[in-house]
């Protein structure tokens, strides 16, 4: 009995580092089913294998987190849950709520489950830095070659400069194609990149003596995520990145918090300055495109588009303020909003999309009642963390999950997206677990 424990310990662990590994991969393997869609995901498979291991090994660590501060964060996180279960009763679209909302539910099983069982923030981390060597070199290639690497089989996209719907960087009639990684657009590997850098900024904190060798495949490692996300052109995952550096920054700055490294961190810093002057000589023209210096027609468009979804958005929320149209489904009321006459009158010519929001999505999709929901869940859990938590893996972990928010102020997909409601809920669970007594560091006095 003690032996099948310890195995299904292992297997917890080790499919919820998986998980974090796999969320940029867009495979879906041919024999797993396609629906509903989100069970046809290779990211599934770890995620199933880990609620299936916390199951069987009698749910541990949610009698004690129901004992703690993280009571409140799992009552309102499954109150979100079964708002959005109920969503599909008054929706327009049931079927298309309800696969959404069980999705939902599924993410959040599994950012319980890392709550309460799963491995150490640092482990989180080893993950996440082999997932940033794998996309970062994937994200280099694809640049340079400006085509797919040849990894179609492993999900990669069959992406070709000038496809149409591909995304690209054009300065006057330069383009430049955006690399993919193994995902679905440049702005979500570029969100991974943000995540997985916050998460080891622990490693400006610990380990002091570290051999030499060892130091280097660490900056190897974030100076290749770094130059990864700055070749992603993903203006929201730039902008994020530095305010959670901003975040952790504060948190070595509370009462008995560990202090990093002041030689790593101005490594760090220096090396981070010099891969972007780097970029900024190689692409200069690229860069102030996609700042809408130069007043390119692609970047106008993005941002007209964006404020065409946001008009949607407002327009869905006033007619359904208080419970929404049904969780995802406000693609569906979109396309039918840009197919009535007022905007056919204006010549829009859209099809339906998720509004570039988070918090409008939330509300449009759930109401208010499902966004105050929202917002207490991640409040509550964000109020833990600053509170309680000095691992400084798992404040880097928090940081990524606020980063995501930050990004989810211009883009849609921390929410809309499985995999990355996945590292938004699945990062805020682990960093929870920091709280308990023994993921907490001792605090070390500054250099």
């Amino acid at each position: 009995m003690k032996r099948l424990q310890t195995t299904l310990h292992s297997i917890l662990n080790y499919s919820v580092l998986a998980v974090f590994f796999f969320i940029p991969w867009w495979l879906r393997p041919d024999w797993l089913p396609d629906n509903p869609y989100y069970l046809g995901f290779l990211v599934t498979i770890p995620v199933i294998l880990t609620l299936a291991a916390w199951l069987a090994l009698g749910l541990p660590g949610l009698r004690t987190a129901f004992q703690d501060r993280r009571f409140w964060w799992i009552t309102f996180l499954t109150a979100l849950v079964l708002w959005a279960l109920l969503s599909p009763q008054w929706s327009e679209y049931p079927g298309v709520a309800m696969t959404a909302a069980q999705q939902f539910a599924l993410v959040a099983l599994f950012a319980l489950a890392a709550a309460c069982a799963g491995p150490t923030a640092r482990s989180v981390a080893g993950a996440l830095a082999a997932g940033v060597i794998f996309q970062g070199v994937i994200v280099f290639m694809q640049v340079w070659l400006q085509q797919p690497v040849g990894l179609s089989a492993l999900g990669e996209f069959e992406i070709r400069p000038f496809n149409a719907g591909l995304s690209i960087v054009a300065a006057g009639r330069d383009h430049l194609m955006r690399p993919y990684g193994m995902t679905i657009h440049p702005n979500v590997i570029g969100g991974y990149f943000t995540v997985a850098l916050l998460c080891l900024s622990g490693w400006l904190v610990v380990d002091r003596g570290l051999a030499r060798w060892r130091q280097f495949v660490r900056l190897g490692t974030l100076a290749l995520g770094f130059y990864g996300l700055l070749l992603t052109f993903s203006r929201s995952a730039w902008g994020a990145l530095l305010g959670g550096l901003v975040l952790i920054t504060l948190t070595w700055r509370r009462a008995g918090a560990p202090r990093p490294l002041r030689q790593a961190v101005a490594l760090a810093a220096a090396g981070a300055v010099l891969l972007t002057l780097v970029f900024a000589l190689t692409y200069p023209n690229y860069i102030l495109a996609r700042t809408g210096v130069g007043g390119d027609v692609t970047e106008q468009r993005s941002v007209s588009d964006r404020r065409v979804f946001i008009e949607i958005a407002l327009q869905v929320i006033r007619e359904n303020p208080l419970k929404g149209v049904g969780v995802a489904v406000f693609p569906w009321r979109a396309n039918e909003i840009l197919r009535s006459p007022e905007y056919l009158a204006r010549g829009i010519d859209l099809r339906g999309d998720y509004v570039h929001n988070v918090p409008l999505l939330v509300l449009a999709e759930l109401g208010m009642v499902g966004l105050a929901l929202f917002v207490a869940a991640l409040a509550v859990g964000f109020g833990i963390v600053w509170r309680s938590v000095y691992d400084p893996f798992a404040i880097g972990l928090a940081a990524g999950a606020a980063a995501l928010l930050a990004i989810g102020l211009l883009d849609h997909y921390p929410w809309s997206i499985f995999h990355f409601a996945l590292l938004l809920w699945g990062s805020l669970g682990i960093a929870l677990r920091g709280q308990l007594k023994t993921d907490v560091m001792p605090a070390f006095p500054a250099d």
